[in-house]
């Protein structure tokens, strides 16, 4: 679910490596690493040279096979960093948004660890991914 959500974000498919802009599909071709994908997405996403991204210790790589359904994502909001060109703003998507008006069917879970209390987001059935160009989808 989650493992799924980070597979695609790292091997995007193949619609995602050409997002039409000149040297896009190149920044997150296939021959680089994940780390060196995940800072292209990052600057694509943010529209900076800096492209931050974040290391994730094993524990947060890896979800129980049985986790607390703690319900479905209704909206995701987040705070960009300031020197990102969405920063200063809080940014809201809505579970099930596709753009343009489409919406899909399922919504993410929120699920909890029962050991560790670890909180996550999953895909589950749902639509949702990440898309450098437009954030948020699903």
């Amino acid at each position: 679910m989650l493992a799924d959500f980070f597979r695609r974000l790292f091997n995007p498919p193949a619609r995602l490596l050409d997002t039409g802009r000149p040297g896009h599909s190149a920044l997150l071709g296939r021959g680089r690493t994940k780390r060196e994908r995940a800072r292209a997405a990052a600057r694509i996403f943010h529209g900076t040279h800096q492209g931050t991204v974040v290391k994730l210790n094993p524990d947060e790589r890896r979800l129980p096979e049985y986790m607390v359904l703690v319900g479905e994502v209704n909206a995701i909001e987040y705070i960009p960093p300031e020197n990102s060109a969405r920063g200063g703003a809080v940014w809201r998507h809505e579970a099930t948004d596709l753009g343009g008006g489409k919406r899909s069917k399922n919504r993410p879970l929120l699920v909890a660890d029962p050991d560790t209390g670890l909180v996550a987001v999953v895909k589950h059935n749902s639509a949702l991914r990440f898309d450098p160009e437009r954030g948020l989808v699903g």
